[in-house]
């Protein structure tokens, strides 16, 4: 399975773009998931860059219930415990305003062996002092929010 998809992402553009011009507020949710100084990331087929495991809040379901399912389904980690919020960031795009909320998986364990997929082209554990290069600029600044104020909650632009 290839890596990126330059189709899916035009697929994931478009699906955005009609999102947008509605004006329809998302929401969104993404989980941190440590392990012994490593992070687990994972890497879309529709987005070129390494990213935490997450995904749209689906109608009536609660942010950390679908930060606890986007990540049982694009990693096959379960979540049992979250340790805490790291914080709600908005985003904007055209009309659309978008909200993403990121917690911090406290008590998880591997499901089964993780293959790849459709929408998740590879997973894995990066160390904190050598993530890939190309790793999303929002999960980068999400990791050094929790590395310099692991007890503070964020608000503010997911840039």
């Amino acid at each position: 399975m290839k890596a990126y998809s330059p189709v899916l992402n035009f697929l994931y553009r478009s699906l955005v773009l009609v999102e947008g011009i509605s004006g329809k507020r998302i929401e969104g949710a993404q989980m941190i998931v440590l392990k012994d100084e490593h992070v687990l990331l994972i890497k879309p087929t529709y987005r070129p860059h390494w990213e935490f495991p997450g995904g749209k809040i689906e109608k009536m379901e609660a942010p950390e219930t679908a930060a606890v399912r986007e990540t049982k389904e694009e990693a096959r980690i379960f979540v049992k415990k979250i340790a805490r919020k790291l914080g709600t960031y908005n985003d904007h795009y055209l009309n659309r305003s978008v909200v993403i909320h990121v917690y911090i998986a406290e008590i998880w364990e591997e499901l089964d062996l993780w293959k790849p997929g459709m929408e998740i082209s590879r997973r894995g554990f990066f160390p904190l002092d050598d993530l890939p290069e190309d790793i999303s600029k929002s999960t980068l600044l999400r990791l050094k929010e929790l590395a310099t104020h692991a007890d503070k909650e964020f608000a503010g632009e997911w840039q």
